[in-house]
This record gives structure tokens, C-alpha cells and sequence, in this order.
């Protein structure tokens, strides 16, 4: 029995030590065509050009109605942190999954939510 715990607690070491995976930048860059809707549901924008390029290897760059928003790579999960300071900046989410990109974000001043958007697009 004691050699079971000592075996467990080996593997348990071993698995909590173990480098998180990286997504390379590439599994998400191109060119994305879909839908946005924007301020809370009160403006729809149809056939919307969404852009990700890579900055470097834990970076990316989304060309989005205007914006350019910088977005980190976490493992594999994509955040958008743009330095949110007294409550204000840019915040936010994508997801790429099977060539279709789902995006959120909001922008804040102060605390409060100046513009808010969300996109669902696939990859061309």
C-alpha cells in the first residue's frame, strides 16, 4: 500500500510539472466572413471581414470593424486584455473551432461599457 502512494504521489508530480500546451499562432490567422451584432442587439452587420494575423509567437492581431484588437495566446485559448486600467479598456474572447471563429469583446471607460460586440464567422 505504501508503495501505491508512493507511486501515485510520483505520478501526480509528474503530471502538475508538465509544460501546458502552445498553440501555434497559425492554427488561427486568415480570414474569417460572417455576422456581428453590436451595442446590445441593436445593430446587426451582415458579411463583416474579420482579419487575424499573427505578431509573434504568443500574439495575435484581429482586424475587426475598424478596431485592431491584441489578443494573447493562452495554451490554446485566445484572450483579448488590453491593459484595462480604472475600469477602462478592452476586454474579451475568441474561439476558433473547425474553421469558424467566434468573437466578444467590450470596450470600457470607467467601468462602463461603451461598446460591446459579437461575431460568428467561418474561414474563406
Amino acid at each position: 500500500m505504501q508503495k501505491f502512494i508512493i507511486l501515485l504521489c510520483a505520478v501526480l508530480l509528474i503530471l502538475s510539472c508538465r509544460k501546458e500546451e502552445q498553440c501555434p499562432a497559425e492554427d488561427f490567422t486568415g480570414t474569417y466572413m460572417g455576422d456581428a451584432e453590436c451595442m446590445l442587439g441593436l445593430t446587426d452587420q451582415d458579411d463583416i471581414r474579420v482579419v487575424i494575423s499573427k505578431r509573434d509567437d504568443k500574439t495575435l492581431e484581429v482586424e475587426f470593424l475598424g478596431n485592431v484588437l491584441v489578443v494573447d495566446i493562452k495554451g490554446c485559448e485566445l484572450e483579448v486584455d488590453d491593459n484595462i486600467a480604472l475600469g477602462t479598456g478592452t476586454t474579451g474572447s475568441l474561439t476558433v473551432l473547425d474553421e469558424t471563429l467566434t468573437l466578444h469583446y467590450e470596450q470600457k471607460v470607467a467601468g462602463i461599457v461603451t461598446e460591446e460586440c459579437d461575431f460568428l464567422g467561418m474561414k474563406i
